[in-house]
């Protein structure tokens, strides 16, 4: 995921009273001349309206503006609006928009508006809202609704419209323009185009560029990662033409940056798209690495030490000379490139080109935090550091576990001060913020999209109680209990000190039996809160499904407290208020790649304790640790599932013939002290029908290249065996950029392996533990 557009200018959010209105040039066309600067404007009273409505300009975009105007306006006071086709008015008038119209509040200068900004005034006795765009009038008619006459979009599927007999509104003068000049989240709810738009998101990249758009909405930013607009390194030198002649141009999983060759041919690749009928245009042309590690070539290595080990030097060196290169031929071509993994912290000796712009992308969050505070101040730090030395940057922010679409996950908070901070950067002029963009109904996926559109508009707004103002908005008289339910959850992570990563698996520590069973009986509070309305009951239950997710996976854990407190669980009532709340929100997947399919059969798991396996018979428990399936992190086809020889009953099942990472083990999943060894158990159901060539391969990372492949033939049958990890002894970190992972080679179609657990064993122990397995007396 990926991209942007900057405006060439942008400010702090600020509103301010106009001390006078700028006198009228002219009048405008068709309005009567009434009185000017009055305190307030009586738009409505007693089912009459006071006031039409004029679009100022032809445009869809403005028409659509005064048109959602007038229907909100007669919907608050139930009264009936009309907009105005032609013709004068014995009634005051609402201009929306038009050529012209901003200089009647700002006298001339509208270039500080941008192209969302808009002000809203009092002129000759009318009302002007409008902007130097058509988006600016749109999102100014947005504005003024939600923050001055209360209209809420809360969802896709929701909206909040007060009901006033009277209506009136202060005529002080208003001017506002966003602080971000780029603003998307990429959810599918973000995805929606409407919800977008009232909430004042401009960004439109990634596949929802490709779709088309209603036209009185159809004013989106595509200057960043849109259609056309994006491609790897071996699209851009093509693998499939070059790889069989200059294989050393793709050594080591990226490119070989410093080839002069390596960057003619990128160039040109890149005119040649640029210069067809169809190319977007005023666009920051995407360059993006393979998403993956790199080994680096001699060249690239020695040009990176010599830039302070950073290896975005290479890269940044790469794509500066190529946007030269292509200038050549398309003179206002503009590149965007990330820093990325690898690729993340910034060089030293460098400075980045006014044409390039690099978007910072925060795979490595700990949600627990803000950017730029606790375990992630390093993050922080590259991100300052871009700032220092670009021009132009936006942020390319992680903002779901995409391990857990439907878990708790308390980052609410920290979003909040993260885009406070990151507006005080003058050069961050973006912010993408990438959710759930795979299914509906993920954990408060409509909060974080509206949360983040009011922050990215104005930062300096109070995150705690703009989550009180949505929650009591959306779900009513059960709102106090929801905003406990969230501030519970911020503060559980908090006192444990998990790593809320990007990919955070089930069985989190901040899942406490006081956390869940507290939390519960938030949500029994809000369901009794509102019982009688069965749309904010439908709400509750939405947002109740994370917490029913934990339990019903987690409750082996919890039984022994349930019991001994009378708490029922009720599974089967628990479960199918899941399965129903599920259904209602159309939601179909779990997680990334993790369909609902893949969530039954992880619920349908019992369970059970099990004696410490025999590789550990020897050992003190000070000296070794098991790590159950349910703390690994799943990718493509991994999915737990029931196992009856496993030894807790359940083992994640992936797909032999995939060589996808799809199991890994994050070392903040090892104790905090100590070196440690890694085995992990795993077997072959059909072991038996495995090709002769068929392996496991267990590995540990970094280096790319660190691993061991097993032969299945040397497994015990289709039992379980330990295999260890390569690269030990390891110790607790929470880097998520290192691991361990299993995945299968050369299997058939269709076969299946399975992975048990993990065991950590003490550096200093391991050696009789490793003995007895290679000696055959260990299973």
């Amino acid at each position: 995921m990926w991209r942007l557009t900057i405006l060439a200018v942008f400010a702090s959010v600020y509103i301010y009273v106009v001390a006078g209105c700028a006198a009228p040039r002219a009048q405008v066309a068709g309005t009567a001349a009434l009185p000017a600067r009055q305190a307030f404007a009586t738009l409505a009273d007693n089912g009459q309206a006071h006031y039409v409505i004029r679009a100022g300009a032809v445009d869809a975009v403005t028409r659509h503006a005064a048109d959602e105007l007038a229907d909100y306006l007669s919907r608050i006071s139930n009264a009936r609006f009309v907009v105005l086709e032609d013709g004068a008015s014995d009634l005051p008038v609402i201009v929306v928009g038009g050529q012209g119209a901003v200089q009647h509040c700002t006298a001339g200068r509208e270039a500080a508006l941008g192209d969302d900004g808009f002000v809203i005034c009092q002129w000759s006795g009318d009302l002007v809202i409008a902007g130097n765009t058509p988006r600016g009038t749109l999102f100014g008619v947005y504005w003024w609704l939600d923050r001055q006459l209360g209209v809420k979009w809360l969802a896709p599927d929701a909206v909040e419209v007060p009901v006033k007999r009277t209506l009136r509104v202060s005529t002080a003068g208003i001017r506002q323009k966003p602080r971000f000049a780029y603003r998307e989240v990429l959810s599918a709810e973000g995805e929606d185009k409407a919800f977008r738009a009232h909430n004042l998101l401009n960004g439109e990249s990634h596949g929802t560029s490709f779709r088309p758009s209603p036209s009185g909405i159809d004013m989106w930013d595509h200057s960043w990662l849109a259609r056309g607009g994006d491609f790897d390194f071996w699209t851009l030198v093509p693998r499939s033409r070059y790889g069989a002649t200059h294989p050393d141009w793709f050594g080591g999983g990226q490119l070989a940056m410093m080839s002069p060759d390596v960057r003619r041919v990128m160039a040109q690749e890149i005119v040649q798209r640029l210069q067809t009928p169809n190319a977007p245009k005023k666009i920051w042309f995407g360059i993006h690495d393979m998403d993956w590690g790199w080994d680096m070539d001699a060249s690239s290595r020695a040009f990176v030490d010599a830039h302070g080990g950073a290896p975005s030097a290479a890269f940044l060196d790469m794509v500066g000379d190529v946007a030269s290169r292509v200038r050549q031929s398309v003179p206002d071509a503009r590149v965007a490139m990330p820093a990325y993994h690898w690729g993340f912290a910034p060089p030293e000796g460098m400075t980045v080109p006014d044409d390039v712009l690099v978007y910072p992308m925060t795979i490595q969050v700990d949600y627990s935090s803000a950017l730029n505070e606790g375990r992630n101040a390093s993050l922080g730090q590259g991100i300052r550091r871009w700032n220092e030395i670009a021009r132009h940057v936006l942020v390319w922010d992680h903002i779901v576990n995409f391990g857990g679409y439907l878990q708790p996950t308390p980052n609410l908070y920290p979003i909040g001060r993260s885009i406070a901070w990151l507006a005080t950067l003058p050069h961050v002029e973006g912010y993408f913020g990438e959710g759930d963009w795979q299914s509906r109904g993920g954990e408060f996926s409509s909060l974080r999209v509206w949360l983040i559109a009011r922050q990215l508009w104005s930062p300096s707004e109070d995150v705690r109680a703009l989550v009180r103002e949505y929650c009591n908005a959306y779900y009513g008289a059960a709102g106090p209990a929801i905003t406990r339910y969230i501030d519970r959850m911020h503060e559980a992570v908090r006192v444990t000190g998990d790593v809320l990563a990007e990919q955070t698996p089930i069985d989190a520590p901040m899942y406490t039996y006081g956390f869940v069973r507290q939390s519960d009986q938030d949500f029994d509070s809000a369901e009794r809160a509102v019982a009688d309305d069965p749309t904010k009951l439908a709400r509750v239950r939405q947002a109740r499904m994370p917490l029913d997710v934990v339990i019903l996976a987690l409750r082996a854990r919890y039984a022994e407290r349930a019991r001994e407190g009378g708490w029922d669980m009720d599974i089967p009532v628990r479960k199918a208020r899941l399965l129903a709340a599920l259904a209602v929100e159309h939601t179909t997947k779990y997680r990334q790649s993790g369909d609902l399919s893949a969530l039954r059969d992880l619920l349908d798991v019992a369970w059970h304790p099990s004696a410490a396996p025999a590789i550990v018979s020897a050992l003190t428990t000070a000296d070794w640790q098991e790590i159950g399936a349910l703390k690994l992190n799943l990718y493509d086809s991994a999915r737990v599932v029931t196992d009856t020889e496993a030894a807790h009953g359940g083992a994640v099942s992936l797909r032999g013939d995939s060589e996808a990472w799809a199991v890994q083990l994050k070392f903040d999943k090892l104790p905090r002290g100590g070196n440690w060894d890694l085995f992990a158990e795993v077997r072959v159901p059909d072991a038996t029908l495995a090709p002769p060539a068929a392996a496991i391969r267990v590995g540990a990372y970094p280096p790319m290249t660190r691993r061991i492949d097993t032969p299945v033939r040397a497994l015990p049958g289709s039992a379980y065996g330990w295999l260890p990890v390569p690269g030990g002894p390891f110790s607790y970190g929470t880097d998520h950029e290192r691991g361990a992972y299993v995945h299968g080679v050369g299997f058939a179609k269709g076969q299946t392996l399975l992975i048990d657990r993990f065991v950590a064993i003490r550096h200093d122990a391991a050696t009789a533990a490793t003995s007895a397995m290679l000696n055959g007396t260990a299973p």
